[in-house]
């Protein structure tokens, strides 16, 4: 750890802190940030009297140490077989700006349905909902942008053949059916077999199975 700069955020309490400590047993230098000054103060003092190298005594080691702000987890569209596609990866510089061209609809003469999710996974069932947005069906291959701005919100824009790039509505109050099918999919394959029978007298099953009564 001694060749080694970590740069720790959130050092002024918690776990940012404590880490900074184990660290700086190690010998470790570290570059330690927070907004309390006072308390970072505090943190580093400690650190430096169990034998680290803060990064303001080491600053001739390193040309320069940029922070910047990525996204946690993956942000995409729905597909029509309930699979996951992403358009904004995880790691993701903040801001940043990804587009692709809009699908046909799912349906002849209906409009263009495009469901957002955030997750890691494949399966939409297992993502969060982030919202959804409809378009005519004359929109088919057209551009559109989801940005992710300073503050990490997502906005949408569509390329309006008359009107150019315009923001458009993220609708989140309704469920879309491909998220229902997928969760009533998933509860079918849950669901105990023919003659298997109910539990027996005691036993708790489900996500909070494993919890006792006092």
């Amino acid at each position: 750890m001694k060749d080694n700069v970590v740069v720790i955020t959130g050092a002024s309490k918690g776990i940012g802190a404590e880490l900074g400590r184990q660290l700086a047993g190690k010998g470790a230098m570290l570059a330690l940030v927070a907004r309390d000054r006072a308390a970072l103060e505090k943190v580093a003092s400690e650190c430096v009297a169990l034998g680290a190298a803060l990064l303001g005594d080491s600053l001739d080691a390193i040309d320069s140490v940029t922070l910047v702000d990525v996204l946690s987890m993956p942000i995409g569209i729905a597909t029509p077989n309930s699979q996951f596609r992403r358009v904004l990866d995880k790691n993701t510089t903040i801001p940043s700006s990804r587009s692709f061209r809009l699908p046909p609809p799912r349906e002849p003469g209906q409009p263009i349905e495009i469901d957002i999710y955030q997750g890691a996974s494949d399966q939409i069932v297992d993502n969060e909902f982030l919202g959804s947005i409809r378009l005519p069906a004359v929109a088919t291959g057209r551009r559109i942008d989801f940005k992710l701005d300073e503050d990490c919100l997502l906005k949408v824009s569509f390329d309006d053949p008359e009107k150019g790039m315009t923001e458009l509505q993220i609708a989140t109050r309704d469920t879309p059916d491909a998220l229902r099918r997928a969760l009533a999919e998933a509860a079918a394959a849950s669901a105990p077999a023919p003659g298997e029978g109910r539990p027996a007298a005691g036993e708790r099953r489900g996500i909070f199975g494993w919890l006792k009564r006092g």
